[in-house]
Order: C-alpha cells, then structure tokens, then sequence
C-alpha cells in the first residue's frame, strides 16, 4: 500500500506467505503514509481527509519457507500510514506495527506464536504489537486474542505519557501450559507484571489465561476466525 490518497481501501480475504525474501525490515503487508490528494466522495463532497483503509479476514504468514527471513511484522504500518482499521485477521509468527500517523485501529485478530518462528529469525522479534516513534494517542488495540509463550505483548520506540498512549482494552493474553502468566509492556519503565500495567489503567477488560492448547485447537481457532469450517 504506497500512497494513501482517497482511501476506502478494502483489503480482504487473502493468503500471504514467502513475503520480504530479498530485503529487510517490511512487513507482509507493507504501507507508506502520504498526503492524500483531494477527491471527491461518494455524496459529491470534496474531501482532504481520506476515508479508512480495511485489512480484514486475512490469513498472513510472516515466515519464508525457503530459511531465514527478515520479514519483520505481519502487518506492517510505516511512515506515518494513517486511516486503518485492521480487523478479524489471523496472523501467525508476526506482529502489528504502527509507526507515527493517525487513526489506526487493531481490533478482533488473532495473533498466534508472534514471539515464535520455525525457522531462523533474523529479525528478533517477539512482541505482539509495536508502536514507534510517536503519535502513540491515535492507536488501539483491542479485542484481539494473543498466544505467545513468552508473553510479549507491546513495544515502543519511545514510552507512554499522559497525553502520549494508545488506547488498550478487552484483550485476551494466553500463554498455554504455563500459569506463571508472563508479561512484558514494553512501553513503561519498571512495569514487569500484567496487574501493574492494568493498575496504571491500561488493558482494562483485558484477560490472561494459561489455558492449555493443542495444535489442533490453534488449528481450529484459526479457522473459526475466518469463518472455515473446524476439523
């Protein structure tokens, strides 16, 4: 996705594996914020702001099957990207990012082993969701699912501030088979465990779970998210 324009983008119902074999640092799916060009709507009002983009009910890989990758994110956002909604996607060994920009809004997907790979990763990276740089007031994450064995869930570029952090709420965090329930912010100093965070208002409505899951099960998740049929 290069230039945002007059969006309306819809971005639905596909497979994306083998991304980002001979460079670095992309995601999956991969998008550049710009300035959008004036254009007309669909009532025949000149607008300068540009209507939501969707990335819906996808099915994304981060991984190469060929070896090594440095394919860094799922679901790549950069340079000030605005005017997303993300939502319903199941994203396997990959992350969200979200870098500077407006309006960015992750909310049903199911996140599975973000902090896994199966083959080398060359990238090193483990979170669930990354905010950079700045502008982290116009983001959201909430009502996704995460299951990860390390319990990873956020990074920042920078942390949060009063005026200064993504809107967070009415998550679910599992990390199967283990009840310690670890937890990493990454956006705040000094915050190691998931009460914490909460205590500082973050995540509310937001669940951990040690639940116990079998391949199978994560197989069947991953299908009900896309509306197929379970096995």
């Amino acid at each position: 996705f290069n230039d945002g324009f007059g969006g309306g983008l819809l971005f639905e119902g596909n497979l994306l594996f083998n991304v980002v074999e001979d460079t670095g640092e992309h995601g999956s799916t991969n998008s550049w914020g710009r300035q959008p060009m004036l254009y007309t709507d669909s009532a025949g009002v000149v607008q300068l702001v540009p209507e939501m983009k969707h990335i819906k009910n996808n099915f994304v890989f981060r991984n190469s099957f060929r070896g090594p990758t440095s394919n860094k994110w799922c679901l790549d956002k950069d340079d000030a990207s605005s005017q997303y909604t993300e939502s319903d996607n199941v994203l396997l060994y990959g992350a969200i990012k979200d870098r500077d920009g407006l309006n960015r809004i992750a909310t049903g997907n199911l996140l599975l082993w973000p902090d896994k790979m199966p083959l080398e990763d060359t990238t090193n990276t483990h979170m669930a969701m990354a905010f950079q740089v700045s502008d982290y007031e116009w983001n959201v994450f909430a009502n996704n699912t995460v299951v990860s064995s390390s319990g990873v869930i956020y990074a920042c570029t920078g942390g949060f501030g009063p005026n200064n952090s993504a809107s967070t709420g009415n998550n679910t965090f599992i990390t199967p088979n283990n009840t310690a329930l670890p937890f990493s912010s990454g956006c705040v100093k000094g915050v190691n465990t998931f009460q914490d965070w909460q205590k500082l208002g973050y995540d509310k409505g937001t669940v951990q779970m040690s639940t116990a899951l079998t391949s199978k099960d994560l197989v069947n998740m991953a299908r009900r998210w896309l509306n197929l049929f379970s096995v």
